[in-house]
């Protein structure tokens, strides 16, 4: 039983393992928001990111093509939403 527990912890240790070093064993395609960010940073070092969350929602309807305007309008950097796309 000891055997058995001990193989079963070290094949989860190096799947473990395997998965952080390579997450593209299992992640087909490349995240882009990683690319989107590497962008708005080149040049801003030195100063702070204004970052949208859902838009300006304080004034506008959350995650709608109004609140990113909005958000874009007032000098936001980036703008992250809530919205994912699927395969449907």
């Amino acid at each position: 039983m000891f055997d058995f527990l001990f193989q079963l912890f070290i094949g989860y240790w190096t799947l473990s393992i395997l998965l952080f070093l390579y997450p593209t064993l299992i992640r087909k395609k490349k995240v882009q928001r990683v690319k989107i960010v590497q962008e708005a940073l080149e040049g801003r070092r030195d100063k702070c990111l204004l970052i949208a969350h859902r838009g300006g929602s304080r004034e506008v309807l959350e995650n709608t093509l109004g609140a990113f305007q909005h958000a874009i309008n007032n000098g936001a950097d980036i703008i992250e939403t809530d919205l994912h796309i699927t395969k449907d």
